[in-house]
């Protein structure tokens, strides 16, 4: 399931850009500053002291992936355009990759498995490590380890062309579509929210599911965007 997080800022150091100022957080949460080394791409998750962070440049094999937990270890290199992940129980990093169509890419538009990548002390090349085809999911944007073990991915495809893909054994099979999805996440007894934009990509609503896809209407809506959530520890949605 995806790890609860606090609510961490990521520090890219980029030169060519102007200082951040000092992240004040609502009243309840702590904001950590956590730097890195490169660009940050794609996601974050969290496990007990480990964060596990897509870093690099967009580009064919330009991003990676690296746990931080004391010390910088790359687990997974030769990602294109990292999108969300999720760990499951054993600690295999479920990726999703939307960039095979960069020029010169190796692998790509479909979803990667990283084995112990809590505990991996050396990198593993992406290519060889697809569960699914390359190009099976071409737009694939967030990832969700399901309570049965089976693997969520939302293909972000655009305006009622954007779907949620179950994968489960190797095997992909269309869970959600005819939305133009985003990310997902697991809420209360199993549900499934869901965030999804309007055709102009500037208005976002969370959309909610029972664990038996059934759709059980909207959980917030209006919402300035809505790329991408997470649950905290208390049942909040952050978006």
């Amino acid at each position: 399931m995806k790890a609860r997080r606090e609510l961490f800022v990521l520090a890219v150091l980029l030169a060519a850009r102007p200082a951040v100022g000092a992240v004040v957080a609502a009243t309840g949460y702590a904001a950590h500053t956590i730097p890195t080394a490169d660009p940050v791409a794609g996601g974050v998750v969290r496990r007990g002291r480990a964060v596990l962070v897509g870093q690099g440049t967009f580009g064919a094999g330009g991003e990676r992936i690296v746990r931080l937990d004391g010390s910088a270890t790359t687990v997974a290199t030769g990602f294109n355009s990292l999108g969300g992940f999720d760990l499951d129980a054993a600690g295999t990093l479920y990726v999703a990759d939307n960039g095979g169509d960069q020029t010169g890419a190796a692998t790509g538009d479909t979803l990667f498995a990283i084995p112990d990548a809590l505990t991996r002390t050396a990198a593993v090349s992406a290519v060889g490590q697809e569960v699914l085809p390359e190009g099976t999911i071409p737009f694939a944007m967030d990832v969700l380890v399901g309570p049965d073990g089976s693997v969520l991915v939302t293909d972000a495809a655009g305006p009622g062309a954007g779907r949620v893909v179950r994968v489960r054994k190797g095997a992909a099979a269309n869970l959600i579509g005819g939305l133009n999805i985003q990310g997902i996440a697991l809420g209360a007894k199993g549900t499934l929210l869901v965030s999804a934009l309007d055709d102009t990509y500037t208005v976002g609503t969370i959309l909610r599911y029972t664990p038996r896809v059934a759709a059980r209407g909207t959980f917030a809506s209006g919402l300035s965007g809505a790329f991408d959530h997470v649950l905290d520890t208390d049942g909040d949605l952050l978006v």
